[in-house]
């Protein structure tokens, strides 16, 4: 049985410029626009090993998708490490440069990206960065196809335009 995390879909809006807390437990709606919890993710992710798939659509309906294997989110002590290997898909590579990166919230003291800037804050949307700005699904959501990195994008397939719909899917590895 597949686990789907929706993070956004059209029409149900959800603001995921939040804490560390909130990001530590569950976030959003059970049918949608939900982020599972970093504590489950590393308690699923660390019990079986699992696959990852990040489907992506864009304002003209296209979509695309980034498929990671051996996907483990590692435990509040580590930072929530994000570990993965494998890409296959349509997307690019953009979550590459998340990898052995720690999850960053708004709050200066969980920056643990590697950039100068604090991209959890900035970028309104915690994240694995590692530098700002190849993937990011937590950012602010927008109804139009607008360029910026401070919106939900994934860089390798439509740069730093907003997308109109995500989904984070994971299951175990057969």
């Amino acid at each position: 049985m597949d686990l789907e995390i929706f993070l956004v879909t059209t029409g149900l809006l959800v603001d995921f410029h939040k804490y560390w807390t909130d990001y530590k437990n569950e976030i959003g709606s059970v049918i949608a626009n939900r982020w599972p919890g970093n504590n489950n993710l590393n308690i699923l992710t660390t019990a079986r090993t699992y696959v990852i798939r990040f489907e992506l659509k864009d304002f003209a309906d296209d979509t695309a998708y980034a498929e990671y294997r051996l996907f483990k989110v590692a435990n509040e002590a580590s930072n929530y490490k994000v570990t993965f290997s494998g890409y296959t898909g349509t997307a690019g590579n953009a979550f590459a440069e998340s990898y052995g990166m720690e999850f960053t919230s708004r709050e200066t003291e969980r920056d643990n990206d590697l950039h100068y800037y604090h991209c959890g804050k900035g970028r309104k949307g915690p994240w694995w960065f590692k530098a700002c700005g190849e993937s990011s699904l937590n950012g602010p959501y927008t109804t139009s196809n607008i360029p910026d990195a401070k919106v939900i994008h994934w860089a390798t397939w439509r740069g730093h335009h907003a997308l109109k719909a995500t989904k984070m899917k994971i299951k175990p590895l057969e």
